[in-house]
């Protein structure tokens, strides 16, 4: 065992060795060349040559080649890169290339490892690992690994649910690591419908996605607005910025109706909710049904479209924790520049035409001599134009094992305004579980909670207007004029007496409402039979919600104040319950016909109580309690309702051979808001598809290759409303003042019947009818979708116009009157591709949109101008939400061009220079009410959205734009009008009006005028105020970066994101300047939508991070503790292990045998006994002999097939000694060198060999058998090898015994030096006293016996020819070799050589 310490080192090493490992490293590349020259490029720099049939190759196909310090394999795979049909083959310096069975490059099988994971670096389990064209393959382990044994060169296919495919080539020598990427645009995608899901491809209905991805990396507070500009059909418009008010409307294809509410149905988990209430860390996606073959299923409370909101499921492996975390600062889009106070001044004696303003006072306006008495204060600026901070935390917990499976969040949100005082805090908690509880049944439990508080400033005393409105709604309104405090500390008097709206801010008053809510729902799923599902779901909602407005009696300078104080309270109460019960049923017959049944039951109740109290006159602002109010003047209120509604519904899908689709839904609904005869509605739908790309007739031709998905599809349904409060349809008396009466001299409490219900109303019925197709182009890698949907709406219900209540003598109730349409196109188009490192995607939607209101029923009033319709904004034949008024053709620039202009004295009487023109379109010579028009709509006819990413080696780039066009808006009061009601003056009212531009016949202001609430002649509706509301909205830019998985796992994190997000930074319009036009009815009682810049981090953490971490400081102790003795466990441990290895190697190969080792003292003895029979043995030649030996019997190469090895003997028993081999080309020499080289490794670990037996003395093993050039370097192969005989020679000389293997020496000089040298070369080792082995095409190297006859042997590999055939027996044979095979391989490839 004197030999076993070095065994060790090795053993590894000897363990892997295949043949390669003798081969010479290769550095060559090359660009735009074809084969043919590449093979010569091969040949010239490594000695390689191909032999072939130009039948099999391409030769003048163009490739490129990369390879560096590579083997051979590694370049003969990129020269036939391609090629099909074929394989190849490398002996000794030939590379054979032949036919190949399954078409794939191929030289050997290698038994391929790898893993699997997604770009979070989590290893994807069961991720499918094919062999290209084959039915080989296996999946991934719970660690994501894999193995599979594949020819060298063979292409793998990677494939997972949800997931990017992936494709990579095995090269030999290199595991294989794989990451996927989640794939949100696949044909493959499930897609969540009502009461379950459907692949993509299957789906008929219209539906918009959105995964959780896009989600989460956005930083707005409400998940309502992360849809903004995502989804093709769906208008989500925001117009306030107030903290935790800041929702965005949504409209799924237009407004559904101009009666009941057109908010789309919201499900959250199958259960009624908010958006508002989520957070993006609980979302797993949302889907959006826009048309009735999606939506029907939902029955009366679809008619304005269906969101359904995933939450996320716990999924089985590894516990993660995620955080993601984000802080910023907000601040509004833009603010409206008013005027100072002196340019107030100025500007109000000009529209007075009277020096009110003296030009001492506008002097201390200016230079602020005065401060107490001349203010110069911008009330806005001072409330709106600072910046508010935003943090978000979210934490989520998810993992599990195959019987139960968690998910667990949390969440804050704490948004500030931009007013003092201005908050919201929001806390969300949910819990989701699923569990396996018995053979084929599931149970499901979601529990969820929210509790937020909202915050505002409120106004004090008795103003007219309370809470934030009215501060900013007054901070618009009134200019500067009067200081917010008083030299003296003391609160101003403000412009009415009661202070200004930043003393409002500061003051006791505020405005406070709390929330709580709970959700939960429990789901059992029982599969009976195979393709039978059975569910039964039961849910209950919590809300409470509690209102708190005290008003407080400010303190004002003088010993004034606002006046009393108040408090309103209020609370309200909601509880939800539902059961539902669902079977579904899924079969295939006969392998193409996919069957799919629903049936489901629901049952649902809702119930609401409210309860209020108001006092007035509390002691202290410290006890804003109901208890403390004086009972004088004190109220009290409550209320309630209760409904409920029952239903059946059901849906039947069908698809054959995944190409002709048909789904037919309906539901039954019974609901209490309707009376007994029309209580029940019923809601059918039908939807067909053709998916013409699965025909065979397309996948024969060429085009498949490129365009590989067109579907098309049509649907058709009802869909329904009940969106109208509790029990219209009953008469309700009503109590009140009005109504009491005096009787027999007592002043009694009186009741009436004041409103005329309909006893007949029912559902509004909205017609849907959708046609669509999509496409997909280059592997899905550019697709494009095209809808068009008409949706009639009938049933309206809708209250008519007054003149019908005078006809009454009652007031009018809704009735079912009035019908409406919506139509248009819905565009989508997406790209994404993969450049090396670097991955992009466009996705764009444009929509079309048109609303038109067909009749209203018994609403319709003709009027005098023809037009049919209520008189303000519901006119047949135009969009809901429209403005009716005047044409205008600019303004008088004299007073005596008025009475050349219409007779406007009807409208607007007394009209002089710089009023407003308005158009006389009846062609009466006058303008009367009767000359009123369309003058456009505030709903948008076209919106779109284009979302922009890129990634790049951990970087990041995201960017969403939205806008709408074909929309007006108005600002109007104090938003609109200067100096309205003692109102201020913006700037572009200054620079623009009439008054300083008395040339301009258009100018964006007529003439400036004081004016009352009553307004005055210019303020009439009319195109002059209706403005382009047209806009263009930057919505999100967001850069990020993801560190390496390398370096987050170095502290138990499997990915960390930072990144840096703009909300809203830039908006394009031709609006109003400071105003922004997606509020297109502002009168100056708005809050700002806000601008912000997060910064935020994610961070995903392995579950266990702790407890490893504590293991880890605890080993890390025990090893302080037992330091020294660590190496010597160690070592043996390393002992045991190699030991365990050369014992599994000796178990797996039992026909081997052990080799015999001899040490020093063994050697002399057997020479001792040599020399004894020959009568020659001395001290000094006994001494000289205990040198190297080798001697084997059969040996052969152990990775090469039993049955099909050829063994040869070796035996070298004296040094120096040389063993010189010749022979034809693949005859074997270099894989005898092999033999030898790899058998002499296992011996000397103490493994058994590939021989019958084999005796040894062992000493160091070199070879020059991988020496290679390098253009990097300008080292020729000649000189690379050189440098390699150079460090063999010494070794030598400092006296290392060397067993030295050489596989054609000089090959890279000519024939003459390349002789000359390998002759000195091989005297040089016998003087030194050196053993091996050299295999040669040079013959005269074989003469060198007669110089040592003693030291050297000469043998052969022949290559026999017979019957003009090549054969070879790979025997080694005594001798020169007598014949060679080149010229022969020459002709047979068809080159000409003289013989």
């Amino acid at each position: 065992m004197r030999y076993f310490n070095k065994a060790m080192l090795v053993a590894s090493a000897a363990l892997c060795l295949n043949l390669s490992v003798f081969s010479q490293n290769i550095t060559l590349k090359t660009g735009n060349v074809t084969v043919k020259e590449a093979m010569e490029q091969l040949k010239k720099s490594s000695g390689y040559s191909f032999v072939f049939s130009s039948v099999d190759v391409d030769t003048q196909k163009h490739i490129s080649i990369s390879v560096q310090d590579g083997n051979i394999d590694d370049v003969v795979r990129q020269i036939l890169a391609g090629q099909i049909g074929i394989t190849y083959e490398i002996k000794d310096k030939n590379i054979i290339i032949k036919k190949s069975e399954n078409g794939v490059v191929s030289s050997k099988k290698l038994q391929t490892k790898g893993s699997v994971r997604d770009v979070n670096g989590e290893p994807i389990i069961g991720a499918t690992v094919m062999e290209r064209g084959t039915s080989n393959g296996t999946i991934t382990d719970i660690d994501g690994n894999f193995m599979l044994e594949v020819p060298e060169g063979a292409m793998l296919d990677i494939s997972y649910v949800g997931y990017k495919n992936q494709s990579v080539q095995v090269l030999s020598g290199k595991q294989i690591a794989i990451s996927l990427r989640e794939d949100s645009e696949t044909l493959d995608e499930v897609v969540v419908i009502g009461y379950g899901a459907q692949k993509k491809v299957n789906v008929i209905g219209s539906i918009a996605t959105l995964d959780s991805e896009t989600l989460e990396s956005r930083a707005v507070p409400d998940v309502s607005n992360m849809l903004t500009g995502q989804l093709s059909g769906v208008t989500i418009t925001q117009t306030s910025g107030n903290p935790g008010q800041d929702a965005g409307t949504i409209r799924v294809r237009g407004v559904g109706s101009f009666g009941a509410t057109p908010d789309p149905l919201v499900l959250i988990d199958g259960m009624p909710g908010s958006l508002s209430d989520l957070t993006p860390s609980e979302i797993e996606n949302i889907s959006v049904l826009k048309d009735a073959a999606s939506a029907a299923i939902y029955g009366s409370r679809a008619a304005n479209g269906v969101i359904l909101v995933t939450t996320k499921e716990g999924k089985a492996g590894k516990t993660h924790i995620t955080y993601n975390g984000s802080i910023g600062m907000s601040q509004a889009t833009e603010l409206p520049d008013f005027a100072h106070s002196y340019e107030y001044a100025e500007y109000y004696n000009m529209a007075m035409g009277t020096e009110t303003y003296t030009p001492e006072m506008i002097r201390k306006y200016r230079d602020g001599s005065d401060p107490d008495n001349y203010a110069d204060e911008m009330y806005l600026d001072e409330l709106l134009g600072g910046h508010a901070l935003q943090t978000k935390h979210e934490l989520s917990v998810n993992g599990g094992s195959g019987k139960l499976q968690y998910m667990a969040s949390l969440g804050y949100l704490r948004q500030n305004g931009l007013l003092d005082n201005n908050y919201y805090n929001r806390y969300n908690a949910r819990v989701n579980l699923n569990a396996e509880i018995a053979k084929n049944v599931s149970l499901s439990v979601r529990v969820s909670g929210m509790t937020s508080d909202r915050h505002e400033p409120s106004t004090p005393g008795v103003l007219d207007n309370e809470g934030f409105k009215g501060i900013i709604a007054n901070a618009v309104r009134y200019p500067g004029l009067t200081p917010s405090y008083l030299s003296t500390g003391e609160i101003g008097p403000g412009p009415k007496l009661q202070g200004t709206p930043v003393a409002w801010v500061n003051c006791a008053s505020f405005y406070r409402e709390d929330f709580d809510k709970f959700n939960g729902n429990i789901e059992l799923t029982w599969k009976p039979i195979k393709g039978l599902t059975l569910r039964a779901i039961g849910g209950y909602n919590y809300a409470l919600s509690t209102i708190r407005n005290y008003r407080a009696d400010m303190p004002l300078a003088g010993g004034q104040s606002t006046g009393p104080s108040s408090l309103t309270n209020s609370m309200e109460r909601t509880v939800y319950k539902t059961f539902q019960a669902v079977a579904d049923y899924n079969t295939i017959i006969a392998k193409r016909h996919n069957l799919s049944v629903l049936l489901g039951y629901t049952w649902e109740d809702e119930g609401q109580r409210t309860l209020s109290g108001s006092r007035n006159n509390f002691p202290s602002d410290d006890v804003p309690y109901l208890g403390a109010g004086g009972a004088d003047g004190q109220t009290n209120d409550g209320g309630g309702y209760d409904w409920a509604i029952q239903s059946v519904f059901g849906r039947l899908t069908y698809n054959y051979d995944q190409r002709y689709l048909f789904e037919t839904t309906m539901r039954y609904d019974g609901s209490s808001r309707f009376p007994s005869n029309t209580k029940f509605g019923f809601f059918p739908s039908v939807a067909a598809g053709w998916r013409v790309s699965e025909e065979k007739f397309w996948k024969e031709r060429n085009v498949s290759d490129w365009f590989n998905n067109l579907k098309l599809k049509a649907s058709y349904g009802i869909l329904g409303n009940n969106n109208i409060g509790n029990y219209p349809y009953q008469s309700v008396y009503t109590l009140g003042e009005a109504q009491n009466y005096v009787f027999g001299g007592v002043y009694t409490q009186g009741a009436a019947v004041t409103t005329y219900v309909d006893p007949t109303l029912k559902w509004e019925r909205t017609r849907t009818a959708d046609f669509g197709i999509e496409t997909g182009f280059f592997d899905n890698k550019l697709t494009l979708n095209a809808a068009y949907f008409h949706r009639k709406t009938t049933d309206v219900l809708y209250k008519p116009a007054a003149s019908y209540s005078s006809i009454f003598g009652l007031a009018i109730s809704e009735v079912n009157t009035g019908e409406l349409e919506n139509k248009g196109w819905e565009f989508e188009i997406g790209h994404q591709n993969t450049i090396g490192d670097f991955h992009y995607h466009v996705n764009g939607n444009f929509s079309i949109i048109k609303n038109k209101v067909l009749t209203l029923g018994m609403g319709n009033v003709t009027q005098n101008n023809g037009m049919i319709g209520n008189g303000s904004d519901l006119f047949i034949g135009y969009p809901m939400e429209m403005f009716y008024g005047y044409k205008t053709d600019g303004v008088f620039l004299t007073d005596a061009e008025v009475n050349d202009w219409y007779d406007q004295t009807e409208i607007a009487k007394g009209s002089q220079a710089g009023d407003i023109r308005y158009v006389d379109i009846t062609g009466d010579g006058k303008v009367t009410p009767d000359d009123r028009t369309y003058l456009g709509s505030r709903i948008p006819k076209y919106t779109f959205g284009l979302n922009l990413g890129a990634e790049y080696k951990g970087f990041d780039f995201s960017m969403l734009i939205q806008g709408v066009a074909g929309v007006k808006g108005t600002l109007s009061v104090y938003a609109g009008y200067a100096f309205y009601q003692e109102g201020n003056i913006q700037r572009w009212q200054m620079e623009n009006c009439w008054n300083v531009q008395q040339d301009n016949r258009y100018p964006e202001y007529p003439r400036l005028e004081v004016m009352s609430n009553a307004g005055s002649n210019n303020t009439l509706t009319s195109d002059y105020w209706v403005l382009n509301a047209s806009y263009v909205k930057v919505r999100n830019i967001q850069f990020g970066y993801t560190l390496p998985e390398s370096v987050t796992r170095k502290f138990g994190s499997s990915g960390m994101r930072f990144y840096v997000s703009l909300d809203n930074p830039l908006t394009f319009k031709s609006y109003r300047e400071g105003w922004d036009p997606e509020n297109t009815s502002n009168d100056g009682q708005y809050y700002p939508t806000m601008s912000t810049y997060t910064f935020g981090l994610t961070f995903i953490l392995n579950g266990l991070f702790f407890w490893e971490l504590r293991q880890i400081m605890r080993i890390e102790a025990w090893k302080e503790q037992y330091a020294r003795e660590l190496p010597h466990w160690l070592s043996a441990l390393g002992q045991m292990d190699a030991l365990n290895s050369l014992a599994t190697f000796a178990y797996n190969h039992p026909d081997y045998s052990y080799p015999t080792l001899l040490d020093k003292a063994d050697r002399i003895a057997a020479k001792v006994s040599i020399s004894s029979n020959t009568k020659k043995a001395d001290t000094e030649n006994t001494g000289n002999n205990t040198r190297f030996m080798l001697r084997a019997k059969a040996l052969g190469h152990p990775l090469m097939h039993r049955d099909r090895c050829v063994r040869n003997d070796i035996d070298m028993e004296k040094r120096p000694f040389f063993i010189i081999i010749t022979g034809a080309n693949m005859a074997g020499k270099s894989t005898y060198l092999r033999t030898i080289g790899i058998n002499y490794l296992l011996a000397c670990t103490g493994m058994p060999v590939c021989a019958e037996e084999m005796e040894a003395y062992p000493a160091r093993l070199i070879t020059s058998l991988r020496t290679s050039d390098s253009l990097t370097d300008n080292e020729s192969y000649f000189f690379a090898e050189l440098k390699r005989l150079k460090l063999i020679i010494d070794k030598l000389q400092s006296g290392e015994e060397l067993f030295i293997i050489l596989d054609e020496i000089l090959k890279g000089t000519n024939s003459m030096d390349k002789q000359k040298g390998s002759f000195a070369l091989i005297k040089q080792f016998m003087a030194l006293q050196a053993n091996g082995i050299i295999a040669t095409h040079d013959l005269l190297l074989g003469t060198l016996i007669d110089l040592f006859p003693e030291n050297i042997c000469n043998y052969r590999f022949e290559a026999d020819i017979t019957d003009n055939e090549l054969t070879f027996s790979y025997r080694l044979r005594p001798g020169v070799a007598q014949n060679m095979n080149a010229c022969f391989l020459m002709k047979k490839m068809g080159i000409a050589v003289a013989d």
